[in-house]
């Protein structure tokens, strides 16, 4: 399955293993995202004033863009697609 957008739980994964010291690479193979996919969460939502990723900010940030552009919960959260409120995958 293509995993399109990060979750806030995923954001909050992503700040705890940075502020353990976790570089980049490690947390793409935990999390299974496209390395360009974390590098560019973290360059794009982190906090303009000090650089720090903070996903409480991230989440906002990502909200903020997003308005304006329709996005239905499968393109969010990476579901199956549906058809009349049924999944099609089983």
């Amino acid at each position: 399955m293509k995993k399109k957008h990060l979750t806030e739980g995923q954001r909050y994964e992503i700040s705890a293993y940075l502020q353990s010291g976790k570089p980049q690479k490690e947390i793409v193979e935990i999390l299974g995202f496209n390395r360009n996919t974390i590098s560019r969460e973290i360059t794009l939502y982190a906090d303009g004033r000090n650089g720090s990723y903070k996903p409480d900010l991230a989440m906002r940030k990502y909200k903020k863009r997003m308005n304006g552009k329709m996005l239905t919960f499968q393109e969010v959260y990476g579901f199956p697609e549906t058809s009349g409120g049924y999944t099609t995958e089983v």
